[in-house]
């Protein structure tokens, strides 16, 4: 993330050819997000079966390459859903790591919250078959307190922006 500046503002060659192996070293780890970002678009097109809309995974990428082959006259080329991917990964990683660590600390201090998260966890997973995966679509709906668990670790903010704003 330090580094992530160099890499949007210094064009492609300029980091290939300096002289500063760090600046190397970032256009190396460019490539390297792109390739495995290409590949994972490869992996979902090739299981994206145009006559059944739930086919494939139900991720942000798999949703991504969908909705862009499902728009015959405005499909985003691969670079723009590479793009796209940078930009959920930088723009939800604060925040994610912020909301996980204030619902980690309600449950530390509040252990029934806890132990009924861990119910409804068990519970959501009793429903499954071994081996089969939660799903967007079946099970975040059924996670009503994990929900409301996440939305109550954003009250800080909302309350610190209402202080600033009275």
């Amino acid at each position: 993330m330090k580094n992530l500046p160099y890499i949007i503002f210094f064009p492609d060659w300029l980091l290939r050819k300096s002289p500063f192996e760090a600046m190397r070293n970032m256009h190396v780890s460019a490539a390297e997000f792109k390739s495995h970002m290409q590949e994972l678009i490869d992996d979902n097109q090739e299981t994206f079966d145009s006559t059944n809309e739930d086919s494939g995974k139900n991720d942000l990428l798999s949703n991504i390459v969908k909705a862009s082959a499902a728009e015959k006259r405005n499909t985003l080329s691969d670079e723009e859903m590479i793009g796209n991917i940078f930009i959920f990964i930088v723009a939800g990683h604060e925040t994610s790591a912020n909301t996980l660590q204030t619902c980690l600390i309600l449950m530390a201090v509040y252990p029934d919250v806890q132990k009924a998260v861990q119910e409804e966890i068990d519970s959501i997973w009793a429903s499954k078959r071994p081996g089969e995966e939660l799903t967007y679509k079946d099970d975040y709906p059924k996670m009503r307190l994990i929900s409301a668990l996440v939305v109550r670790s954003l009250m800080p903010i909302v309350q610190s922006w209402n202080l600033l704003l009275t």
